[in-house]
């Protein structure tokens, strides 16, 4: 039996981030949909060393978050880990610590977010991979306007903090 083809663009981001973080790039990935943003951070996570412990005020957050969720099992985030989800289906208190934690030299090294976020986030990331030009959308899949790809790849790089960055698409 012959099976269908499957995108694997998000597979393919994942192993290039892996790449990059090793190579000592902070990165952000973006993906079509919320939940690939949490599967695809857990699959670059698995191949990468966990970070360092957190801070006080991260520790502070992340028992707010844990409290509001009412379990750390419920949380879309695994603060140790060196890879991240960013998206809409998380509370704010989530959102606020991977930000905490990709910002600090020693915590988290790559961020998965959906391009929806893009306009949002203030990052500095040396590496911006844009895992394909589509997005979920209600009648299915929806080309990314030029103004989001744009968007989404000015995550890496930020004046003052980054001069020389790349972007992968």
């Amino acid at each position: 039996a012959q099976g269908r083809p499957t995108p694997n663009a998000n597979d393919v981001a994942a192993k290039l981030a892996v790449q990059a973080v090793e190579s000592g790039l902070k990165t952000i990935v973006f993906v079509q949909n919320a939940g690939h943003a949490s599967t695809t951070a857990s699959k670059i996570a698995e191949r990468l060393p966990h970070v360092v412990a957190l801070s006080e005020v991260e520790q502070q957050m992340w028992a707010g978050v844990v409290a509001e969720l009412g379990g750390e099992e419920y949380s879309l985030v695994k603060p140790r880990d060196a890879a991240l989800p960013h998206n809409g289906d998380m509370i704010t208190l989530e959102r606020r610590l991977v930000e905490s934690l990709f910002r600090k030299d020693d915590g988290a090294t790559a961020v998965v977010a959906t391009p929806t976020l893009a306009q949002g986030m203030n990052l500095p990331a040396q590496l911006a991979i844009l895992a394909g030009d589509k997005r979920h959308d209600v009648g299915g899949r929806a080309s990314l306007e030029a103004h989001e790809i744009l968007n989404a790849a000015g995550r890496a790089g930020r004046a003052g903090h980054l001069a020389n960055v790349v972007v992968i698409m």
